[in-house]
């Protein structure tokens, strides 16, 4: 049900600079590879994001902290699709939780922080994307009572980009390993950079991927 006190935030352009990097051109045969997706399209998915954090001071960066996983299911329809191969998709977010890390947090602070992720639940995200993964654009519709402005927002802008893995622009094969680095701004307006490594394990028959 739609609420008269949601908040709508809207973004003209990507909202984090993507860069991928091809470390790793795997073995032959190799193809570009393009996501091919269907109107009405619909998946079902549970997410698991492990972030940890660290700051530059004087130059020089601080040690790692390293925060709780967070679990997202998601629901992803494809609602259009152009000529161009881009296409765009509505992203449901229907739980989030924070699984109990012993080492990391206390079983309270776990809860906590779990109360306050829950109010992502119904948050919704719509995205234009390339044929390669590349936001071009997005719109997030907050659930009524979340403030856009806090760390809870923050976090999932940092993560926006990767709801659909950014692909390499040359051809790969099986093997290949790729970096996909990540610039944003946190709830403060502070730059973050992020990165991570993609590795093609399987290509199958009907075109689908398993990634790593």
């Amino acid at each position: 049900l739609a609420s008269s006190s949601t908040t709508h935030v809207k973004s003209a352009a990507s909202p984090g600079v993507i860069e991928v990097t091809l470390l790793e051109p795997g073995v032959e045969p190799r193809q570009a590879l393009r996501y091919e997706l269907e109107e009405g399209q619909v998946e079902h998915s549970v997410m698991v994001m492990r972030m940890g954090l660290r700051q530059v001071m004087d130059g020089a960066w601080s040690e790692w902290l390293g925060m709780p996983p967070t679990e997202m299911a998601v629901t992803t329809t494809v609602i259009d699709t152009y000529e161009d191969g881009s296409f765009l998709i509505d992203v449901v977010f229907t739980d989030v939780r924070v699984p109990i890390d012993p080492g990391q947090l206390t079983p309270e602070a776990a809860e906590e922080l779990e109360a306050q992720m829950a109010s992502l639940v119904g948050l919704r995200q719509t995205m234009h994307m390339d044929p390669r993964g590349r936001i071009l654009e997005s719109t997030t519709i907050f659930p009524s009572g979340t403030d856009p402005a806090g760390m809870q927002a923050s976090q999932l802008d940092a993560m926006t980009p990767e709801m659909v893995e950014p692909l390499p622009e040359e051809p790969v094969g099986v093997g290949a390993v790729w970096e996909v680095g990540r610039e944003t701004s946190d709830a403060m307006g502070f730059p973050t950079y992020g990165t991570n490594t993609t590795t093609l394990t399987e290509v199958l028959a009907d075109g689908r991927l398993h990634l790593e």
